[in-house]
């Protein structure tokens, strides 16, 4: 299939809860797969989107009844906007954890903001109205 040259934006709001995941990351990789975005580039908006709604759940401070997503179809590029009214927090500031040398000094979590920096082409945030809105995307090449 091919990609198109563009598309509207698809959107699709769901609580704030865990067990939304999955009906999120359905919705998106249905939604790119039909319009024309290559596999592997959906894989990586699909982990890239997981993260960014676990630690929305996890760790969102005065916590969002719900989470809207958008995604945004190009020629080449795909991306995704995920807002919600959590206190502002850009997860862009946040300096990673760095990665642990050893089993022993692991600990569980904390690698999310740098999984979505290593996965996705490009990230923004912005708090405006009191929203934050997070956007990442992904970017290939066509074969013509």
């Amino acid at each position: 299939m091919n990609a198109v040259e563009h598309n509207p934006i698809e959107e699709l709001l769901i609580r704030a809860d865990v067990c939304e995941v999955s009906r999120a990351t359905a919705w998106l990789k249905s939604a790119s797969f039909e319009r024309g975005v290559p596999e592997v580039e959906i894989n990586r908006l699909e982990l890239c989107l997981h993260e960014v709604l676990a630690n929305i759940i996890a760790h969102g401070k005065t916590p969002s009844s719900s989470i809207g997503l958008q995604l945004d179809i190009s020629r080449c590029e795909a991306t995704v906007t995920v807002s919600d009214s959590c206190v502002a927090c850009n997860p862009l500031a946040i300096s990673p954890q760095p990665i642990p040398k050893t089993l022993a000094e692991a600990n569980p979590g904390g690698l999310g903001v740098l999984i979505i920096r290593k996965t996705s082409d490009t990230q923004s945030y912005r708090y405006h109205e009191g929203q934050n809105r997070f956007t990442f995307g992904v970017r290939w090449k066509t074969h013509e």
